[in-house]
C-alpha cells in the first residue's frame, strides 16, 4: 500500500475521507472507495467505473472491482493535480457549463435549433453570437452560433431562465444549504472574475500568493457545483 504522489481526493465526489471518516491512506484505499460505493448503488460512481472499465458486473466483490480500478484511479489523479490551476480549472467550468446548458435547454425546450436557440437564449445573446460567429476568420468559423457564448453570457442565460435548471439547482447543497439562483449567480460571477484575471499569464495572481490561493478556493468550489449538476444526467 504505497502513499500516493498525488493529494487522495476522490475524483467522482471529491471526498477525501471514506464513510468511517478516516482520510485515504493510498490509491487503493481510495479504489475500495470508489468500487464500495458503487456497489451499493451510488449513480455517480458506478457511471465512473462504467466509463473508465466499461461494462462491470456490480454482483463482484469490492476488492476485485477495486483492483481494476487502482490504475484508473491514478491517472485520474493525475490528471486532477494538471488541473489544479486557477486558469485551468475555470477553462474546465466554461466547457462544462456551456455543454450543460445547452443540453438542459433542449431537453426543456426541444432539441430543434428554432426551439432551444430561439426559446432558451435572449435575443441579445443570440444576436452577439451571430455578429460573432460572422466577424470570426473563415478557417476558424464554427458551425452554430451558440459556440459563441462568452462565460457571461452563459451567467446571463441561467438567470433569465432559471425555471430550466432550478428543478436541478435545488438538488444541490452548498455550505449545508440549497443551491438558489441569487447564489449560483454569485458563483458564476466569482468564477468568470478568476477567468478573466488569469487568462493573461503576466498579469495573473502570482502562484503562492493570497489572491492566487482565494482564486484556486473559488474555481474549485464552483467545479464542485458543475459537477454535481452535470451528474444528475
Amino acid at each position: 500500500m504505497n502513499p500516493s504522489e498525488f493529494p487522495l481526493i476522490c475524483p467522482v465526489c471529491d471526498a477525501e475521507t471514506n464513510s468511517q471518516g478516516n482520510p485515504f491512506v493510498s490509491e487503493w484505499a481510495l479504489s475500495c472507495h470508489i468500487a464500495g460505493s458503487a456497489i451499493v448503488g451510488n449513480l455517480p460512481h458506478r457511471r465512473w467505473i462504467k466509463k473508465v472499465l466499461g461494462d462491470v458486473d456490480f454482483s463482484r466483490s469490492n476488492l476485485s472491482i477495486a483492483e481494476d480500478l487502482e490504475p484508473e484511479v491514478h491517472k485520474a489523479l493525475k490528471d486532477v493535480q494538471a488541473l489544479q490551476t486557477p486558469n485551468a480549472l475555470a477553462q474546465d467550468i466554461e466547457v462544462k457549463l456551456h455543454n450543460y446548458i445547452k443540453e438542459r435547454l433542449m431537453d426543456y425546450y426541444g432539441e430543434t435549433r428554432s426551439a432551444w436557440w430561439v426559446k432558451g437564449v435572449p435575443q441579445k445573446i443570440r444576436m452577439e453570437c451571430a455578429n460573432r460567429l460572422e466577424s470570426d476568420n473563415e478557417d476558424d468559423r464554427q458551425e452554430e452560433p451558440y459556440q459563441y457564448t462568452y462565460f457571461i453570457d452563459l451567467k446571463e442565460i441561467v438567470d433569465k431562465k432559471w425555471e430550466v435548471f432550478e428543478p436541478f439547482a435545488s438538488q444541490v447543497t452548498l455550505d449545508e444549504r440549497q443551491l438558489s439562483k441569487k447564489v449560483f449567480l454569485d458563483w458564476l460571477q466569482k468564477a468568470n472574475s478568476v477567468r478573466n484575471r488569469h487568462a493573461h499569464h503576466i498579469r495573473a495572481p502570482k502562484e503562492g500568493s493570497q489572491r492566487y490561493r482565494d482564486d484556486l478556493e473559488t474555481v474549485t468550489t464552483m467545479k464542485r457545483i458543475i459537477d454535481s449538476l452535470c451528474d444528475m444526467g
